[in-house]
Order: C-alpha cells, then sequence, then structure tokens
C-alpha cells in the first residue's frame, strides 16, 4: 500500500485556448483528492464551465456547446478535499485566445 500525500495547490491566472499545443486548456494541478468540483462563471454571473473530474480540464469552450468563450476574465470556486484537508479556491483566471 502507497500513500500518496496530499498537497495544497495553485491556481493559474490566465490561459490561451487557441490550439497552439501550449497553455490550452485551464489546468488545476491537484494530487489525489477525494472530492473535487469546479465552476467557472463569466462577468455576468452566468456558468460557462463545471466539471467533478479534476483531470478533465476546461477548454475555453461555453458549457454546452462547441463556442469558445470570449476573451476576458472569468471567476471561478474550486472545491476539494485530499486527506482531512478541505480547500476552497475562489478568484479569477484571464482567457486570451488572441482569435
Amino acid at each position: 500500500y502507497v500513500e500518496i500525500p496530499c498537497a495544497d495547490f495553485t491556481v493559474p491566472n490566465i490561459f490561451t485556448p487557441n490550439n497552439d499545443g501550449r497553455n490550452d486548456d485551464f489546468v488545476i494541478n491537484i494530487l489525489n483528492p477525494s472530492t473535487y468540483s469546479i465552476v467557472i462563471y463569466d462577468r455576468w454571473g452566468k456558468e460557462v464551465y463545471s466539471s467533478s473530474d479534476p483531470t478533465v480540464y476546461w477548454n475555453g469552450k461555453v458549457l454546452g456547446t462547441q463556442y469558445l468563450a470570449s476573451d476576458g476574465i472569468y471567476y471561478y470556486i474550486i472545491k476539494a478535499t485530499c486527506g482531512s484537508n478541505d480547500y476552497v479556491k475562489k478568484g479569477f483566471v484571464q482567457v486570451v485566445s488572441g482569435q
């Protein structure tokens, strides 16, 4: 039995979903959470992305469509539990697609 330790995580503040192969997804690197959720909102409070799978990253597409989110600032709420640690991260991410 090998236990991989839990650790706090950082959240990037910008990504560029322009399909150039670099920084195309909003990647949250969290190791071994027992629970995880992320919700991202636009500046009007409309949900544009959500997931409960820490290995699925936001690619900049608006929830349920093939359309890329407009360049701008988006608000996220991430909730995770890892071991006995509960994390709630709230903040902003900038989307710059260059399109």
